[in-house]
């Protein structure tokens, strides 16, 4: 086990780089075209400053999001090794995110999206079909991304519920502290479920992947995504169902139904539980169609409660692409656009950019369907009989979609990491595994896409750069910095999976897979 001296270091060094980057961050000011409606105690720009400053505040923030990135893979080993107990990496998680709970919102302008959207529910109009601009010039409709004043968002009537009593506080800083206090509390749920589906040994290494990683502690406790609420629902109706019974398992595809109201892709964790529960009704026709039933009915219960929370209906569906009318430059969609709008200009090909975009994006869209529906539908076994999805099958279908969707942002992970951290692990009270999935190549895989993604969302290193023109030792150091950790942070993890497969490998045959497939499937 980790000395305590290491354990209270690791907090500290920890709570001091999450004070940087969160100062840092928040200094450098809103978009072009928006204003921040507060200063947040001095800490929050309410307009953007001059690149000068920006470049201080540059030089401050990534190399502190650097080294926050570097402790908590340290944290990551330590829990792997069983050097670092559950409590004592909840300690460190609690101590690391107290700078995300308690400044201002950095990462993205979302949050203040979800309060205007709120508003408009709060008078009376349906946000999925009214936009933002018609509250009118205010505080409110400035602190909003110009690129979301004019969309309808995609967000369900339990997301409108929430943004609605945001709203209710009256004062855009009141609104952003109770989706501030909504995010928190999705997720400790979120941690706390998960680290709970667990046997004691292996939830230190729950609680570090989710609790203390970079990407939830800037996307879902600073910036307050709704999608913590979504995979907190999530993660909540799997624990449910998991404990066996009807009523449980009905009360679990609620849940999940309840999670795909606020964002719609984790509707596929009530499709995989009506799954599982299919294949365990038995051959029986009568059977499975009780089943069907019985699932259809919670499904439809749950979107009746959350239309019933939020006055409104289900037009909010027609409004699943807006995210896709800007570029994230990330996604897989884009660079393979980019990639064969290359190709072109070398033989001289030239044609229209969107087009292209928009072949990739249907392209990727159509390969991340299969991908859901190849890991989520039963596989028929050698010696007879159907073979139920696994979590971490679930797991990849979730991570699929995401990152091949239209566009693609870090708080997209957020239902993907939970089910990623539990790969590798028994249910707690049970000898069945969740799957076949290693620890180490879900851990891994957790390591690459908080890295990148996290990194990915920074705001521009223009200014930074500007400021070192004409100093090419410093722009010469500066990038092998920055390219030695992000470097640095993909080795590790492609190591961390290349030694989980081969100690796969040397795993005796009758230990390799777990029988009973229908249990292990929760």
């Amino acid at each position: 086990m980790a000395r305590r001296g290491e354990i209270f270091a690791l907090s500290g060094i920890g709570l001091l780089l999450g004070i940087a980057v969160v100062c840092s961050w928040g200094r450098l000011g809103p978009e072009p075209g928006s204003r921040n409606p507060t200063d947040w105690l001095g800490l929050l720009a309410v307009v953007a400053p001059h690149d000068a400053s920006k470049a201080h505040l540059l030089f401050l923030m990534v190399p502190a999001l650097s080294l926050l990135m570097l402790c908590w893979w340290h944290l990551l080993r330590l829990a792997a090794g069983r050097q670092v107990g559950s409590r004592a990496a909840a300690v460190i998680s609690v101590t690391w995110s107290l700078p995300f709970a308690i400044g201002p919102v950095i990462g993205s302008r979302d949050a203040y999206a979800y309060v205007a959207q709120g508003e408009l529910a709060r008078r009376g109009l349906d946000p999925s079909r009214a936009v933002v601009s018609q509250l009118g010039p205010g505080r409110l409709l400035d602190a909003v991304d110009p690129r979301w004043r004019d969309t309808r968002p995609p967000y369900g009537g339990v997301a409108v519920a929430l943004q609605k009593a945001a709203a209710a506080a009256g004062h855009p800083t009141v609104s952003l502290v109770v989706l501030r206090l909504v995010a928190l509390a999705a997720v400790a749920l979120l941690i706390f479920t998960s680290a709970r589906m667990v046997s004691l040994d292996r939830r230190a290494s729950v609680i570090a992947a989710i609790g203390a990683n970079p990407l939830v502690l800037v996307h879902l406790v600073a910036g307050a995504h709704l999608d913590a609420v979504a995979a907190a629902l999530l993660v909540a109706g799997l624990a449910l169902a998991r404990g066996g019974g009807s009523a449980r398992h009905w009360l679990g595809v609620m849940v999940c139904t309840l999670g795909a109201m606020v964002k719609l892709p984790v509707a596929l964790g009530a499709g995989y539980l009506a799954i599982c529960a299919l294949l365990a009704a038995g051959p029986g026709l009568l059977a499975r169609l009780r089943s069907l039933a019985t699932d259809g009915a919670a499904i439809v219960a749950a979107i009746g409660l959350s239309m019933a929370l939020s006055g409104g209906g289900l037009g909010w569906v027609h409004n699943f692409g807006t995210p896709g009318r800007i570029r994230t430059g990330i996604a897989p969609a884009d660079l393979g656009a980019n990639l064969v709008r290359g190709l072109g200009w070398l033989f001289g090909l030239h044609s229209d950019g969107s087009g292209i975009l928009n072949g990739a994006r249907l392209i990727a869209a159509a390969i991340g369907a299969l991908l859901a529906a190849r890991l989520l539908l039963p596989r028929r076994r050698r010696g007879g009989g159907w073979r139920a999805p696994t979590l971490d099958q679930l797991g990849l279908a979730l991570l699929g979609l995401g990152l091949l969707g239209p566009v693609l942002y870090g708080w997209y992970l957020a239902p993907v990491l939970p089910l990623l951290a539990l790969a590798g692990s028994r249910i707690a009270g049970s000898p069945i595994r969740v799957g076949e999935l290693p620890a180490g190549v879900a851990r891994s895989l957790i390591l690459i896409l908080s890295v990148v993604l996290t990194f990915a969302t920074v705001p521009s290193l223009a200014p930074a750069w500007s400021a070192l023109d004409g100093h090419p030792a410093l722009v010469a150091g500066a990038s092998a910095s920055a390219a030695l950790v992000l470097v640095a942070s993909l080795i590790l993890g492609i190591r961390a999976l290349v030694r989980a497969r081969a100690s796969r490998l040397e795993q005796p045959p009758h230990l390799a897979r777990p029988a009973a497939p229908l249990q292990q499937s929760l």
